[in-house]
């Protein structure tokens, strides 16, 4: 960091001269790069410390409201946690329910369909249904097997494939 010119340091203890006061001050712009870094990195670690300052009185006050609680306010904070997360292994289960009951409907494999209700996992079967049931289409050539054994040189068993296929 740079050092302050005598100035500076004059400017800067009327400038808190004035303000004790309540007095208006005027600005002076700093006379260097360097003087305005120090600036910048004196207001930084300002509010960095009034930042950590926030922080340990936000944990304090938490820690207080804490040993506030009654017993009972405690049990019921627990409650309602083990109440939702209750509510969530039920949603998830009937979730799964029905991924089973329309599998077994549908006949299409649970691990393909996608939905969070009934209704998206049956319109999802539907779609997937129809994509599925599709003629793939046929390979004409599929299933052929050579009529004889090969015999000749590769230039002959070419000329007779390429008689068989225009007969």
């Amino acid at each position: 960091m740079a050092e302050t010119t005598g100035a500076q340091e004059v400017q800067s203890e009327i400038t808190d001269a004035h303000q004790d006061q309540g007095q208006a001050i005027t600005y002076v712009p700093p006379a260097t790069q360097a003087d305005l870094d120090a600036i910048v990195n004196r207001t930084i670690a300002q509010e960095r410390r009034k930042s950590d300052a926030y922080k340990e009185k936000a944990a304090k006050y938490d820690q207080l409201v804490e040993a506030n609680k009654s017993e009972l306010e405690r049990a019921q904070s627990r409650a309602e946690k083990a109440e939702s997360k209750l509510k969530d292994y039920e949603t998830a289960e009937k979730l799964r329910q029905s991924v089973a009951d329309v599998a077994k409907e549908t006949g299409v494999p649970a691990s393909l369909l996608r939905g969070n209700t009934e209704e998206e996992l049956r319109e999802h079967a539907e779609v997937l249904k129809q994509e599925l049931g599709r003629d793939a289409g046929v390979v004409p050539s599929d299933g052929m097997r050579p009529t004889n054994a090969a015999s000749g040189s590769t230039a002959q068993q070419f000329a007779e494939a390429a008689q068989q296929l225009l007969e």
